[in-house]
C-alpha cells in the first residue's frame, strides 16, 4: 500500500474474537482468570460495553450499563465508568489496553476492512493512553522548568487518554498548589479529545447524581457542567471481587 493511500474503512470489528483474546491479557495482567458470571454477568457486559465503544459498534447503544438518561449516548463522546470499589473496572481497562497495543502493529483476523483484508488494529485508531491519577500528580510534581510543563500538558490534554482512579487523586504541589485535575478536564472539555476516566461512586453510595455532584465539587461549576458534552455514562452496580 502507497504510505498516502487511504484507508479502507473496516466493515465490523468481531467482538466474540475480541473479548476471547481480552480473556488471555486479562489473566496475563492480573495474574488471575476473568470471571465472566461476576456481578450477575456485569463484568461480562462491561468487556463488550467497551470494546464496542472502541471500534464504534452499534451495540454500545443496546448495552444495559449504559445510562442513556443522565447523557444521551454518542459514540463522539468520552467514556466515565462509575461502580463500586473493587467491581473490575481498573483490571479490565489494565487488559483492554495492553491488548490493544499488542496488537497494533500486525494485522488480526478479527479486524477486517471493506474489501475482507485484515488489518493491524492501530489503523483504525482504538488506541488510548492509560494512566492513574496520582501518577499523573507525582509526574507533574517532577516537572523542573517551563519547556517539561509544556510538554506535559500537550501530552495529557491531546489524544485519547484513559485516567484510572479519578476523584482519588492528591492535589499538586510544584511551587504552589494546583487543582491539577480541574485544569486537566477544562482543557479536554474546551478541545474534546475523547475522555476515558473510571472512578468509584462517592462514599460508596451508590448514587449517580451525588457522585456527579461530588465531581463538580472537585473540579468546579465549569468543568461540572460540561460532563455531560463530555462523557457517555456507564454504571457498573456490582459487588467488590477482590478478595
Amino acid at each position: 500500500r502507497e504510505p498516502n493511500a487511504k484507508l479502507p474503512e473496516y466493515a465490523e470489528a468481531d467482538l466474540p474474537r475480541l473479548y476471547n483474546t481480552f480473556l488471555q491479557f486479562y489473566l496475563s495482567e492480573n495474574k488471575k482468570s476473568f470471571d465472566p458470571k461476576a456481578n450477575k454477568g456485569q463484568s461480562k457486559i462491561l468487556v463488550y460495553t467497551i470494546l464496542a465503544y472502541l471500534f464504534k459498534d452499534k451495540l454500545f447503544f443496546k448495552s444495559p450499563l449504559l445510562n442513556q438518561k443522565t447523557s444521551k449516548p454518542d459514540i463522539n463522546k468520552g467514556l466515565l465508568v462509575v461502580g463500586g470499589t473493587g467491581c473490575g473496572k481498573t483490571s479490565t481497562f489494565k487488559a483492554i489496553h495492553k491488548m490493544l497495543f499488542t496488537g497494533c502493529t500486525t494485522p488480526v483476523n478479527f479486524i477486517k476492512d471493506i474489501n475482507d483484508a485484515s488489518q493491524p488494529i492501530t489503523r483504525y485508531k482504538p488506541l488510548f493512553g492509560f494512566s492513574h491519577c496520582n501518577d499523573v500528580v507525582t509526574e507533574y510534581e517532577g516537572l523542573e522548568d517551563a519547556k517539561e510543563k509544556t510538554n506535559f500538558w500537550k501530552k495529557y490534554t491531546r489524544g485519547v487518554r484513559y485516567f484510572d482512579d479519578l476523584a482519588t487523586e492528591r492535589k499538586a504541589s510544584n511551587f504552589g498548589k494546583i487543582n491539577l485535575f480541574e485544569e486537566l478536564f477544562e482543557k479536554r472539555s474546551i478541545e474534546l479529545p475523547k475522555t476515558i476516566a473510571t472512578m468509584n461512586y462517592h462514599e460508596q453510595s451508590g448514587d449517580l447524581n451525588q457522585t456527579l455532584d461530588h465531581l463538580g465539587e472537585l473540579y468546579g461549576f465549569r468543568v461540572h457542567d460540561r460532563l455531560f458534552q463530555m462523557f457517555n455514562i456507564i454504571e457498573l452496580q456490582g459487588q467488590s471481587l477482590r478478595e
